[in-house]
């Protein structure tokens, strides 16, 4: 069995939080998959927006900060290393991210 960081941050009975840029058009099939996505909370939030992402972080008021806004492929950071360069830069600037957040 594969235990991701949800799935862990889950079983230590943390509250999780998950973002996307729009939460309510994405199917996060790979959370349904796990049978996860009815235990994690999905928020709307644009990386590039450090005064939503401030906003959401003063809501919520985790103790931890996880970005996983990363590329999943390194082929594909590869294939497009300007994107990923501004990927990596932009997401680094801000404490939030597609990630969980424990509260």
């Amino acid at each position: 069995m594969v235990l991701t960081l949800p799935k862990l941050l889950l079983r230590r009975e943390y509250e999780v939080w998950g973002t996307s840029r729009d939460a309510e058009m994405v199917s996060f099939h790979n959370l349904e998959r796990r049978g996860i996505l009815n235990q994690i909370n999905t928020v709307s939030l644009n990386l590039r927006d450090s005064a939503q992402t401030f906003r959401l972080i003063q809501q919520l008021r985790p103790g931890e900060v996880y970005n996983l806004a990363a590329h999943s492929s390194v082929g594909l950071s590869f294939e497009q290393p300007v994107e990923t360069i501004e990927h990596h830069s932009r997401s680094g600037q801000s404490s939030g991210g597609n990630s969980p957040y424990r509260c």
